[in-house]
């Protein structure tokens, strides 16, 4: 019997790797079937929003939340109409359109294989690919930014058929407001009012009024609001682990590496508070362990099957450049471990905003005259240091990825906002009776 149910919960967790990878190619094929003329028209009604905002990212530092990246969003909105020449699996699956360099500046131009030094530095833009591509046609798209899937277009193309710009950022204010209040309101439910001001924190750490208008913000968001939704739905705990994996390559095929530790950081705190009173230390350790190595599957296998499914296909060096491109990511030449941790501690400064300490600060004291009004109430305990595991993770990713981490911290910073919810998590647990101990486990159980 335990054999067969293994064996059942082995086959699960395969088709959690592979099937949303086939989805994920054939809904990029079935949106790339669909006419362009609309999202062109579009794209020409947004120009005179995308050419006041082009350059405004030179005025302004990259340490802030408000940053927005609109380099990033021209890309990401060209490439919804950009179209190459080929089939539709070459050119959803394969590779990710990318507005540039006009063609003809040289020879190279013609070609995948470039460089930024073979054009004017002020051609290199997206805002003048997609400038020429509105009023000169569509011989300026390019292949680039490959190593992304580029699943945003699945849902984006299809609501540029039917929606402006301008009406699909209204929408994202609507969706995203409804889906934290969802986030905020089953959190509450689930694991009490503490626990779902600490949730609210986070959000407010995250600079929520500049995600809506920025594309790339608003996937990651997504991901960690669905997520947190779904566990707080779960009855089941067997299915978490599912959930943690599913979340890793929906990150990986959405996510253009913005604040990817965002979502499994959080579903760790929310399966922390969920074990907390029910099981050991070392029993949530190996659980906490388990989810993070799936999530971490997840991802890995939905990132480096884009560059399978191209070596098979095309037969191009394509293993070759993904390590090119890791390596880059992860590349630390310059950047001492100090300095890391000292940008590290200054980006996390970044999102305690005076909201965020505030409510810190009514947590802790809320807590703690809870707590002290207990008479069998215990200060410190071994499940306490759980909540630190979250922000581990957040910072082992920002090592790891130290080269991209100290060059776009106005995108990882948002990555910072599960410390925030683990450290106030932490806070609220203190009211815990008799934190720590087996005896603990086996009396909630009893009841």
């Amino acid at each position: 019997m335990t054999e067969k149910k293994n064996a059942k919960g082995l086959k699960k967790y395969i088709l959690g790797l592979i099937l949303p990878v086939i989805v994920g190619v054939l809904m990029l094929d079935a949106v790339y079937l669909l006419p362009t003329e609309r999202v062109e028209k579009n794209a020409v009604a947004a120009f005179e929003y995308f050419y006041r905002r082009a350059f405004d990212e030179e005025n302004i530092e990259f340490d802030t939340l408000d940053q927005r990246d609109d380099f990033t969003d021209i890309i990401i909105f060209s490439n919804c109409f950009a179209r190459l020449p080929g089939d539709p699996f070459y050119k959803a699956a394969l590779r990710s359109t990318y507005i540039g360099y006009p063609v003809g500046t040289n020879e190279t131009a013609q070609t995948e294989h470039y460089t930024k030094t073979d054009y004017p530095a002020q051609l290199y833009h997206p805002f003048y690919g997609m400038m020429y591509y509105v009023f000169q046609g569509s011989g300026f798209s390019y292949a680039e930014y490959s190593r992304y899937w580029g699943g945003y277009q699945t849902v984006l193309i299809p609501l540029f058929e039917i929606m402006s710009y301008r009406s699909l950022i209204l929408l994202n204010h609507i969706v995203i407001v409804l889906l934290c209040a969802a986030a905020v309101i089953l959190t509450a439910k689930r694991f009490g009012l503490p626990c779902c001001a600490a949730y609210a924190c986070m959000l407010i750490s995250l600079a929520p009024a500049v995600i809506p208008v920025c594309l790339q913000y608003s996937t990651m968001l997504y991901i960690t609001l669905v997520s947190s939704i779904l566990f707080c739905c779960m009855k089941n705990r067997e299915n978490i682990p599912l959930l943690f994996m599913l979340t890793g390559s929906a990150t990986a095929y959405f996510d253009f590496l913005t604040y990817p530790v965002l979502a499994p950081a959080v579903l760790c705190t929310l399966y922390i508070l969920d074990m907390f009173d029910s099981e050991t230390v070392p029993t949530i350790i190996k659980r906490l362990f388990v989810c993070c190595v799936l999530w971490a599957a997840g991802y890995s296998v939905m990132f480096g099957s884009k560059w399978v499914i191209s070596a098979v296909v095309l037969g191009e060096g394509v293993f070759k450049e993904a390590l090119l491109t890791a390596q880059f990511r992860i590349s630390g030449v310059g950047y001492s471990l100090p300095e890391v941790l000292s940008y590290f501690a200054k980006t996390l400064a970044l999102t305690a905003r005076p909201p965020v300490i505030v409510i810190s600060l009514l947590c802790a004291a809320v807590s703690v005259l809870f707590a002290v009004r207990k008479k069998d109430a215990v200060f410190s305990g071994g499940k306490l240091l759980l909540f630190l595991i979250p922000p581990m993770i957040v910072l082992a990713w920002f090592i790891v990825i130290r080269n991209h981490s100290m060059q776009h911290p106005f995108l990882v910073v948002r990555n910072c906002g599960a410390v925030w919810f683990a450290l106030l998590a932490l806070i609220s647990s203190i009211k815990t009776k008799k934190i720590g101990s087996v005896t603990d486990a086996e009396d909630t159980k009893k009841e």
